[in-house]
């Protein structure tokens, strides 16, 4: 909706669960395995897109000046696991094993 927002909105909009920011254009097979990932494990997923890309995900934010991303330590295509007291649990590059397991050491699974 254009609305400006902050960090903590979106932990309030996960509503304690994990969040999972997948930054840049997404696959159609990434989507449907975040889809997957987030029906399974007590997570959420937000797509984060420059000012000019067209998202391929429902939820969607803006970081048009790249500020979430840099705060998030990530470049270019990558994804960051956030835990629901803000704290920076992992990232990573590809919507894979690696996201699922991220998942599961942060919910103590491993």
């Amino acid at each position: 909706d254009d609305s400006l927002g902050v960090v903590n909105d979106l932990l309030r909009w996960a509503n304690g669960k994990l969040l999972i920011l997948v930054f840049g254009d997404l696959s159609a097979a990434a989507c449907q395995r975040l889809r997957e990932i987030t029906s399974h494990a007590p997570a959420r997923s937000v797509q984060v897109l420059s000012s000019h890309s067209s998202p391929q995900a429902v939820e969607h934010v803006r970081d048009p000046h790249g500020h979430l991303q840099g705060a998030c330590h990530v470049f270019g295509h990558a994804w960051a696991l956030v835990r629901p007291d803000g704290y920076l649990a992992a990232t990573g590059e590809a919507v894979d094993a690696a996201l699922v397991e991220a998942i599961e050491q942060s919910l103590c699974l491993n």
